[in-house]
């Protein structure tokens, strides 16, 4: 089978790497095509992937192209969009509300008022949903699925904010060619855009994705697929880089007392979790329970987090607790696969151990 697979730039081969190699296993051929260039600049597991597997190919960037409806798509869909977020289901979600505005033109912001209204939103998002299936295919796109002559479309994302991936399901659909959305991640079903055109299936993680497919995206029961998280498959592989105790030293941590890992969320979705931390661990402190009273806490900054803002927090003021890596991960590196990369003791990891 020859399979085409749309993605958003090289970054989503982090989550799809070990699909590829099955599919490539398998003998399919699979040819990768990316709307735009990883903001890392990171190609280093497309490479590997081309280089292990005859069969993975890769057509570089394609953008869509400025044809004269390009303009009028964006703007649909940014108000599809924004609409989605003016629902009743949306009520306390203002951050993704707000990320949305933010994605509407300027000309266009004087309509949200009119969202405000039930019968003004669905008016609106009906329109939007019309214009959008006028609009045909872009050229550029048809073209590169020609050239592939695909038995089958892939495509991750596809939810991204006004996403023009939507003209690779348009453009298949119009060939005759089968589509798939592979969801990319664990809320992209939920705080991202709206599957405007539905493809043939649509392939998630678990039950409660398969729901949020049907229920918000309009979805049937039967295009749903549930395949399980392709993003973790490595850890079907993966062995501990070192025993507790070592760990437990490495940090700062006794190996005789248990201890909580707080994994940190972006600042997007908790701009000021550091005061929230510092509540918890205070009740945590607080417990009538003993051992869950002195457990170690070992806090995991989010590796998108400017280190700058650990400057407000004071490990001290508690016992056995540790940020660790001090600052979080850069970015911009990845652990080898198979095992991972900890850092060492010293000004990487903040730590407390009062006794």
């Amino acid at each position: 089978m020859t399979i085409l697979f749309s993605m958003r730039h090289a970054g989503a081969m982090r989550n799809f790497a070990s699909t590829l190699e099955e599919l490539a296993r398998r003998g399919h051929r699979v040819h990768l095509t990316f709307l735009t260039r990883d903001k890392l600049d990171d190609e280093r597991i497309l490479n590997d992937l081309t280089s292990r597997h005859p069969g993975i190919t890769s057509g570089g960037v394609t953008p869509v192209l400025r044809s004269r409806w390009l303009g009028l798509a964006r703007h649909a869909r940014a108000l599809a969009d924004y609409a989605r977020y003016a629902a009743p289901e949306f009520a306390q979600a203002r951050a993704l509300r707000e990320r949305a505005a933010t994605r509407l033109p300027a000309r266009l912001r004087s309509l949200l008022p009119l969202f405000q209204r039930p019968a003004g939103r669905r008016l609106i998002a009906a329109a939007m949903a019309t214009i959008e299936r006028a609009i045909p295919a872009d050229a550029g796109v048809m073209a590169v699925i020609r050239a592939q002559q695909p038995d089958l479309l892939l495509l991750t994302p596809l939810v991204e904010f006004g996403s023009d991936q939507i003209e690779y399901v348009k453009g298949a659909r119009q060939l005759g060619v089968r589509t798939g959305l592979c969801v990319h991640s664990w809320d992209n079903l939920t705080t991202k855009g709206l599957i405007r055109v539905l493809p043939d299936r649509i392939f998630v993680w678990n039950d409660a994705q398969r729901r949020e497919a049907v229920s918000l995206h309009d979805a049937s029961d039967r295009q749903v697929v549930v395949t399980g998280a392709p993003v973790y498959d490595q850890w079907f592989e993966r062995r501990p880089s070192s025993g507790r105790a070592d760990f437990c030293a490495r940090v700062g941590f006794s190996d005789d007392r248990p201890y909580f890992l707080y994994l940190c969320s972006s600042p997007f979705i908790a701009p000021d979790e550091i005061s929230f931390i510092t509540r918890w661990i205070a009740a945590v402190r607080a417990s009538t329970d003993p051992e869950v009273r002195r457990a170690g806490v070992l806090i995991r900054p989010h590796p998108s987090a400017d280190p700058g803002i650990w400057s407000a927090f004071n490990p001290t003021s508690f016992e056995h607790v540790v940020v660790w890596p001090g600052g979080g991960a850069n970015p911009g590196s990845a652990p080898e696969r198979g095992h991972s990369s900890p850092r060492t003791r010293g000004p990487n990891c903040w730590k407390s151990q009062r006794s």
